[in-house]
């Protein structure tokens, strides 16, 4: 079962609109867990739609064991969150029941040594792009990238 921070359901979300029908948004997961989206084997039961409170809470921890945490960025919003990585792959390896994974997606090119996302200039460093993904994988947490974020939802 597909489960995604209600947050992520918004109507200028990049999160793949097939993501959002098949799956269901639930309430602060992202601020209990780091993550946008919960892939869970169970889809026999229903999580509560609140899971920064009991009985969601306590619940969740089952939701997640044998499943992925994923964080999703796209385009700029990867190159805004790198200085913050660390912490969301810590507080995704707070449980450790199940993989933390990162999900990049946009097109991000070297133009002289600084990144172009989406076409669109940036001030970021080339190696500090990439390093930071880099690091995440060092890290323990797993990668994959898409061009668009449609291509992630299929």
């Amino acid at each position: 079962m597909i489960y995604f921070d209600s947050t992520e359901a918004r109507e200028d979300s990049k999160l793949a609109q097939s993501v959002i029908n098949a799956g269901k948004g639930i309430q602060g997961l992202e601020a209990a867990t780091g993550a946008d989206i919960l892939i869970s084997p169970i889809n026999d039961r229903e999580l509560p739609a609140d899971v920064r409170k009991p009985p969601g809470r306590i619940l969740i921890r089952k939701f997640i064991k044998g499943g992925f945490l994923i964080q999703r960025k796209s385009g700029g919003d990867y190159l805004s969150s790198i200085p913050n990585l660390d912490s969301i792959l810590h507080r995704m390896k707070q449980w450790d029941e199940a993989i933390p994974w990162l999900l990049v997606t946009g097109v991000f090119r070297d133009h002289h040594g600084k990144v172009r996302a989406n076409e669109h200039s940036t001030d970021w460093n080339w190696a500090s792009a990439q390093g930071a993904k880099d690091a995440w994988q060092l890290r323990g947490g797993m990668l994959h990238e898409e061009t668009t974020d449609k291509q992630a939802g299929e």
